[in-house]
């Protein structure tokens, strides 16, 4: 079966096959009493019916029976006069019920093919599995309510298994089976952990529905939904399966669930994949009591490729894979709402019928996983309003989605995407406001991810990067927050996100005001916003406002982004205090007579934008190191300094953000800080503390998370500026593409945070290399040496220090000569993005030698040239070995390289030429006197 399924993948398939040994069959008799067994026998697994009717009895005849009974028993339409056979390997045909005279209707039962997802060709898990949670605003609708474990989603499906650790505490009963007709172990668990799996365990992912748990049910038609149905506690029902069958029964039992029994229904609208699957409907999705769910994409911002250059997954996109119009999901007229369905985490079990295991994988796309999300949406919503009925809870979901028909690539699908795609926020805030109203209109801009507008927000000690304040150097929308560019009259735009998280429908005329100011870890209120100060000694303007703009009506629970055009200050205008590059920082400030700032502004920028959810700060700089674009900055400029009224002290803190995952930036990468005149006389000035620092001069290494630079002493309004730049380390080199580094000022006395600055760094797959010094060499002291590094073949900087760590020379060649034996270091830094390798090449000393002597033989002079490499003393001793006994000693100076020795009163004979030095003999010669 699992290669089936694999066929069925790949060609998506409209109708499965089904490998039932069995039938299903339901039908509405005339008179139920004809139909009531007169006896009942169990014949091994099968059942012996008895009935008083004779053609009654003839239709059963010899059938091997495995389940006769009322389908429906609880309900109370005329289903409950519904009867259920079930038949193994049966003969008996549909036609053949309704050609008994004593029943008026019949529909045969099959398990609709599960919404199962396109094969995963190119996509995989990147560290940040739930940005579709992100994107439909989970995050917000956990702040109001994390569910109900007694709030039950009843999923039908293909198999559950209690042993997966995100499902383990989570299932409150499996029923139903045998195990579905699919040979599909994982499909179940799949859609179960996306609904309910076991969130904030350390483990896994998070799911939709929190703390709500689940009842499975082993099948996947509507005898499941009935059954489920019939289940306490049970107020979801999920159906991530569907086919192209219209059946009055299921209907008929759909509407009295959610009429009667006050249950929610969501099914998946199916993976489209054809021309005529693409809008086919599909059921139970198609009939109106059921919420039906299509998919659109979350992951990347429209416009955009992925890290594999693929146009593919964009947010609220109906297109997967943007240049195939087939590759939407099953979208149609009877389509509810549309939820995230493509590249979904989830878990699975390739463990098979042996029971699950904890693994996980991606989706490619499909409607399977965008169902369950609604199914714990719908959960959340019974759980924060328990009084709303399941008709309500659907008018709420379709309701309080997004608009997305907007977007240029939808536009073709109007009216097939439902209301829009959904809005966790939203729809949980108007369920929440439904119970509980008030009158307070409170908006709010986020300082991180984690913020809910909670005042003060305790969730960040980093209040100054924002993800709802972002820069593009384009009118573009997209939402990837870039570093402003100059341009004499072309406008950057400024981005900003405003939520209302009242349950006060806003007026339209609240604004946001902006103002830009120089990256600094030293920023204050309003001194460097108002546009009326300079750096010191009439030095440039220190910041300004942008403008103003306003805020569109809100409903509860909604957000609007805005935007601002701005013409960025020269930055040529600030090269006289450091002519590295040096970008901006924003601030927002929601102006409302309706929603004042709940503590005053004071001076510190921390304070204020912790307290008021108003407040929200962008101090961030994007350090994009692609190998294509040679030349651009490896880092960036942040000034720092005092703007308080007194002499004060302060620390400057290196860290990587908390949700930074795997390999550490400071093993990666060589982070270094370089101190301007005025920081380093900070410095000086409070005895030069630090830790996990490696000093170099007014150049410093960060070696550890949480280095310090400390007590670094500034006068009243002095301001500094701190060159950060990142070059990573070609042998450590791992796949992680994104890094983000904080430096925080914080008062060094108190620890109190006074500012900061993040740095997000950006690096890409890409051939490395390694430097390459040569081997070893040996030579003799003051001689002249070449050394020469391999060329990498790009663009770079060679640079040769001494063991000391001092720059000798740069180039790819360096003349040298040395006194005494030593190491060099070659440092290769690429010119394209900043990578650098290091490696070492040593220069040894030949030993002390004679290197010549003549003439030989020689009569009356002797000249000897010799080589002292490594010596305090040395002599040379003429030694007779045959014909003459004679010896004599000659001190040598070891800075030269010759001595002449009178021979003209030694004897004939043959004599040995000695070199001494330091005591030892290290070298000798035979001399022949004539």
């Amino acid at each position: 079966m699992r290669n089936f399924f694999t066929i069925l993948l790949i060609f998506l398939l409209t109708i499965e096959v089904s490998s039932q040994t069995f039938k299903e069959f339901l039908f509405t008799p005339k008179d139920e009493n004809k139909f009531v067994p007169t006896a009942v026998e169990n014949n091994g697994k099968y059942l012996k019916l008895t009935f008083t009717d004779s053609s009654i009895q003839q239709l059963f005849q010899n059938q091997r029976i495995l389940d006769y009974r009322k389908a429906f028993p609880n309900l109370k339409s005329y289903l409950n006069t519904v009867y259920l056979v079930k038949i193994e390997s049966s003969s008996l045909e549909l036609s053949h019920l309704l050609a008994n005279e004593f029943i008026t209707y019949g529909e045969e039962i099959e398990d609709a093919p599960l919404a199962i997802e396109y094969p995963n060709d190119f996509m995989l898990p990147d560290g940040s599995p739930n940005d579709y949670l992100e994107h439909i605003r989970a995050p917000l609708a956990w702040s109001i309510t994390k569910g109900d474990p007694n709030v039950l989603i009843g999923i039908a499906d293909s198999w559950f298994d209690y042993n997966h650790e995100e499902l383990a505490e989570k299932i409150a009963g499996i029923y139903g089976g045998p195990f579905a007709s699919y040979g599909d172990y994982t499909h179940g668990i799949s859609v179960a952990s996306l609904a309910v799996g076991h969130t904030n365990n350390g483990k896994g992912l998070a799911s939709m529905g929190y703390n709500t748990k689940m009842v499975g049910y082993i099948g996947a038609n509507f005898t499941a939904i009935y059954e489920l149905s019939q289940i306490p506690g049970v107020k979801v029902i999920n159906a991530s399966w569907g086919d192209l069958n219209y059946r009055n029964y299921e209907e008929d039992l759909i509407n009295e669930v959610r009429d009667d029994l006050d249950i929610v229904i969501v099914a998946a609208s199916h993976n489209g994949g054809t021309l005529y699957s693409q809008t086919a409907y599909r059921y139970p999705a198609s009939y109106d009591a059921v919420i039906s769910v299509t998919g659109v994409g979350s992951k990347y911002d429209r416009g955009t490729t992925n890290s594999q250059g693929v146009m593919t997954n964009w947010k609220d996109v109906a297109l997967y894979n943007i240049n195939d119009p087939l590759s939407t999901m099953t979208i149609n007229d009877k389509v509810n709402v549309s939820a995230p369905a493509f590249d979904l985490f989830k878990a699975e079990n390739p463990n098979g019928a042996q029971g699950s295991v904890n693994a996980y994988t991606m989706m490619g796309a499909g409607t399977s996983g965008a169902a369950p999300i609604v199914s714990g949406l719908a959960a959340l919503i019974r759980s924060i309003n328990p009084n709303l009925t399941a008709v309500q809870v659907k008018q709420i979901i379709e309701e309080t989605t997004d608009d997305i028909y907007y977007i240029p690539e939808n536009t073709p699908y109007i009216g097939k995407l439902g209301t829009g795609r959904i809005n966790a926020y939203r729809a949980v805030m108007r369920a929440h406001c439904m119970l509980n109203p008030s009158d307070n209109l409170d908006l709010m801009i986020r300082d991180n991810k984690e913020d809910h507008g909670e005042e003060p927000n305790n969730s960040t000690e980093e209040y100054w990067n924002s993800n709802d304040i972002w820069i593009r150097n384009e009118d573009d929308s997209i939402e990837q927050h870039q570093n402003p560019e100059y341009h004499s009259s072309k406008p950057n735009y400024v981005y900003v996100r405003v939520f209302n998280r009242s349950c006060v429908v806003s007026s339209g005329t609240e604004k946001v005001k902006l103002y830009w100011s120089k990256a600094s870890t030293s920023l204050n209120w309003d001194t460097h916003w108002n546009g009326q100060n300079n750096f010191p000694n009439n030095g440039p303007l220190l910041g300004a406002p942008i403008g103003e703009i306003t805020i569109p009506v809100l409903q509860p629970g909604q957000d609007a982004v805005v935007k601002l055009p701005w013409l960025v200050p020269n930055p040529s205008t600030y090269q006289s205090i450091n002519d590295e590059p040096w970008h901006f920082c924003l601030l927002a400030r929601i102006d409302s007579p309706d929603d004042p700032m709940t503590v005053a502004e004071g001076e510190f920028l921390t304070d204020n934008v912790k307290n008021n959810n108003n407040l929200a700060w962008k101090n961030l700089t994007i350090v994009d190191l692609n190998p294509n674009n040679i030349g651009k900055p490896i880092g960036g400029v942040i000034a720092v300094g005092n703007p308080l009224q007194t002499l004060k002290k302060f620390d400057l803190k290196f860290t990587t953000d908390k949700s930074d995952i795997g390999n550490s930036l400071f093993k990666e990468a060589e982070v270094t800080v370089i101190l301007d005149e005025i920081v380093l006389k900070a410095w000086a000035k409070g005895g030069y503390k630090s830790s996990g620092i490696k000093v170099n001069g007014n150049r410093l290494v960060i070696t550890d998370n949480n280095a310090e630079i400390k007590d670094l002493e500034f006068e009243s309004k002095e301001i500094g500026t701190v060159d950060v730049k990142f070059h990573f380390l070609t042998k450590e080199i791992t796949a992680k593409e994104k890094f983000l580094m904080n430096v925080t000022q914080k008062i060094s006395e108190s620890g109190k945070t006074f500012g900061g600055e993040s740095y997000e760094i950006r690096k890409y797959p890409r051939e490395v290399f390694y430097a390459n010094a040569g081997n070893s060499i040996l030579t003799d002291k003051n001689e002249p040496v070449l050394l020469s590094a391999t060329n990498i073949g790009e663009p770079a900087i060679y640079n040769w220090y001494d063991s000391e760590g001092n720059l000798l020379s740069q180039g790819i060649d360096f003349n040298t000569s040395v006194t005494l034996a030593t190491k060099y270091k070659l440092e290769v830094i690429s010119l394209e993005d900043g990578y650098k390798d290091y490696d070492e090449i040593e220069i040894k000393l030949k030993p002390n030698n004679i290197s010549n002597i003549f003439p030989n033989p020689a009569v009356n002079q002797l000249t000897v040239e010799y080589k002292i490499n490594k010596a305090n003393s040395a002599y040379i001793s003429v030694v007779g070995t045959y014909g003459s006994n004679t010896s004599n000693n000659y001190i040598l100076n070891v800075e030269q390289d010759s001595i002449q020795i009178d021979l003209s009163t030694y004897p004939s004979g043959v004599y040995s030429i000695v070199l001494i030095s330091d005591g030892e003999v290290t070298d000798s010669k035979t001399l022949i006197k004539e």
